[in-house]
C-alpha cells in the first residue's frame, strides 16, 4: 500500500496521485494543501525537500520528497515520490500531516567555500498555516534562537536580496570551517544555524542592521561588512567543536549499547558498555562468542577515536535515531543499537532465510552472496567507451571489484583498476561504501544467467537518493565482455 501523500508542484499541478487498498487511519483524515517557498535559497541549489516522517534528520526513501524526475514508465507507485521541481520557488504540498517536521537539502555546486550535501530542518506547518517560508532566517526562528518579529524588518527591506545571498556565503564558510574542527555536516548546520542567529542579534538584526544595509544600497562590500559577524572565527570553532565534542560525549557516557554482527556463520551479539565520563568503553560477546575487550576513547567534535593495544581507529558519527547510532570506520558502517532486541532483529533481517542461496521476497542475504562472482555492463561514454565491471564477493563486509574501461572500437584497455568497497547487508538490500556515495542494490527477479537489480545512489551519504537505474549482474562474463577481465 502507498501512502496517500505527494508533493505536488504548480508545474505539474494536474497531476493526481492515490493509493490503494483501505483500513489506513489516514482515510479519516483531511488532505490539505500548503504552500512552501524558498527565500533567500536559489532553486538551483535544492537537491530535496521532504517530510521527515521518522525524525532521523534524513530524507528516506520512504518519505515525501521532492527533486526527483518523472520518467517514461514510471508507475503510480513510483511517481509519488518522483516529482520535479517547479520554476519559481514554491512547491504545493498535499499532506495528511503538515505538523511533520520538514528538511531541505542543498549543494551549491558553484561555490567557492562549500561543496558538500547540507541538510537545513524545519518545523512543519500548523493545519491554519496557508505558507511556509524555507530560509536560513526561518531555520533560526524555528530552532528558538530568533522569534518572527525580530526578522521581520528584514523581510521589509529593500536589500534584501544581497542580505540573503550574504547570508548563504557566510553560512557556507561557516560549514567549511566546522568541518575542519571535526564536525560532521548535520552537527555542523546546527551549530552554525545557532551561532549566526546570535551574531545577528548582537548586530541588530530587528532594527539597526536592517537600516545599516538597507543605507549600502548596492555595495555588495558594505553589505559584507555589515554582516562581517556571521562568519565564524577561529576562537569560536573552537568553542564550538568543544561544545560538539560535549554532546557527543553525552551521547556515549554510561550508555549500553549493542551491536550483532555475523561473523564466519555465527551470529554474534556484543553488550558495549561506556563508563560514566566516556573515557573508556568495554564490550563483550554475550551470544556467539566469548571474546572481551576493553579500549580507551578520546572524543573530537564528531569523531570517536578508541584505542587498545594493536592501536587506533577512528568512528565519526553519521546520524542518531531512536534505535541506534550509525558510524563510519575504516572498514565500512556500524551500527550501535540502543537495545538488544533491535540489534538481532536487524541482524535477523539481513540474515534473511539463512539457508537460501536466493534472494527471497525480503531481497538478498548473506548466504546466498557468499563467493558470489558477478558481470555487469559499468557504464558507456559519450565517446563510445564501455566500462566493465566484476565483482567478487570475499567476505561478508567486503566484495572486491575489477573495473575495465574499453576504447569504443573495442581495440584498447584504456583502464584497469581493482578496488576493494566495503558493504553491509541492509533490510535485504546491498548497502556498499563508494567513497563520497551510498550505493544500493535492490533485488527486482532473476532467471538461470543474472539476477535484475536497481541500483539507488546517496550522493553525500546523507540518506537521500538521488540517482536510480536498472542494472543486470550476471553469473558468469558474457561472450562480449573482454577477455581481461
Amino acid at each position: 500500500m502507498f501512502r496517500k501523500l505527494s508533493w505536488f508542484l504548480s508545474l505539474i499541478a494536474l497531476l493526481s496521485f492515490t493509493s490503494c487498498g483501505s483500513g489506513s487511519s489516514e482515510e479519516a483524515k483531511e488532505l490539505l494543501e500548503k504552500v512552501l517557498k524558498l527565500v533567500g535559497i536559489p532553486q538551483s541549489i535544492v537537491v530535496n525537500i521532504c517530510q521527515d516522517e521518522n525524525r532521523d534528520g534524513i530524507c528516506g526513501v520512504s518519505e515525501l520528497q521532492v527533486k526527483v524526475s518523472i520518467e517514461k514508465g514510471d508507475t503510480v507507485a513510483t511517481i509519488w515520490k518522483r516529482i520535479k521541481n517547479t520554476a519559481d520557488g514554491k512547491y504545493l504540498l498535499e499532506t495528511y500531516d503538515p505538523t511533520l517536521p520538514l528538511l531541505l537539502e542543498l549543494q551549491d555546486t558553484d561555490s567557492e567555500h562549500y561543496t558538500d550535501k547540507f541538510t537545513i530542518p524545519f518545523d512543519g506547518l500548523a493545519s491554519t498555516e496557508k505558507e511556509k517560508d524555507l530560509s536560513i532566517l526561518q531555520a533560526m526562528v524555528d530552532a528558538g534562537y530568533l522569534t518572527t518579529d525580530e526578522i521581520s524588518a528584514v523581510e521589509e527591506m529593500d536589500n534584501d536580496d544581497i542580505f540573503y545571498e550574504t547570508l548563504l556565503k557566510d553560512f557556507e564558510i561557516n560549514l567549511n570551517t566546522l568541518a575542519e574542527q571535526n564536525l560532521s555536516s548535520p552537527r555542523a548546520v546546527l551549530a552554525n544555524i545557532k551561532e549566526m542567529a546570535e551574531e545577528l542579534k548582537d548586530v541588530g538584526i530587528a532594527d539597526e542592521l536592517p537600516k545599516r544595509i538597507d543605507s549600502c544600497e548596492d555595495n555588495d562590500s558594505c553589505v559584507e561588512e555589515a554582516m562581517e559577524e556571521t562568519i565564524i572565527d577561529e576562537n569560536e570553532s573552537v568553542k564550538i567543536k568543544d561544545e560538539e565534542s560535549k554532546i557527543t560525549k553525552e551521547l556515549f557516557a554510561g550508555k549500553t549499547l549493542y551491536s550483532a554482527y555475523n561473523d564466519d556463520g555465527v551470529d554474534i551479539t556484543e553488550k558495549i558498555i561506556f563508563n560514566s565520563d566516556a573515557t573508556g568503553v568495554t564490550w563483550q560477546e554475550i551470544k556467539g562468542g566469548t571474546e572481551s575487550g576493553t579500549d580507551s576513547i578520546t572524543i573530537n567534535g564528531s569523531i570517536v577515536t578508541t584505542t587498545d593495544n594493536e592501536g587506533s581507529e577512528e568512528h565519526e558519527i553519521i546520524r542518531v535515531t531512536s534505535k541506534y547510532i550509525e558510524i563510519k570506520n575504516y572498514d565500512g558502517i556500524d551500527r550501535f543499537y540502543f537495545t538488544q532486541s533491535d540489534a538481532e532483529e536487524a541482524l535477523a533481517s539481513q540474515n534473511g532465510e539463512s539457508d537460501s542461496k536466493t534472494p527471497t521476497n525480503n531481497g538478498f542475504t548473506k548466504e546466498m552472496l557468499k563467493n558470489k562472482v558477478l558481470y555487469h555492463h559499468a557504464y558507456t561514454e559519450d565517446d563510445g567507451a564501455i566500462g566493465y565491471g566484476k565483482m567478487t564477493v570475499i567476505s561478508e563486509t567486503s566484495w572486491e571489484r575489477r573495473e575495465i574501461r574499453v576504447s569504443a572500437d573495442g581495440e584498447t584497455i584504456e583502464e584497469d583498476e581493482t578496488f576493494t568497497v566495503p558493504y553491509i547487508l541492509e533490510d535485504g538490500k546491498i548497502k556498499s561504501d563508494a567513497g563520497n556515495d551510498y550505493r544500493y542494490l535492490i533485488f527486482n527477479s532473476q532467471d538461470d544467467t543474472a539476477w535484475y537489480v536497481t541500483e539507488e545512489v546517496d550522493r553525500g551519504k546523507d540518506g537521500t537518493i538521488d540517482e536510480s537505474e536498472n542494472d543486470t549482474l550476471y553469473f558468469s562474463k558474457p561472450a562480449d565482455f573482454p577477455a581481461e577481465l
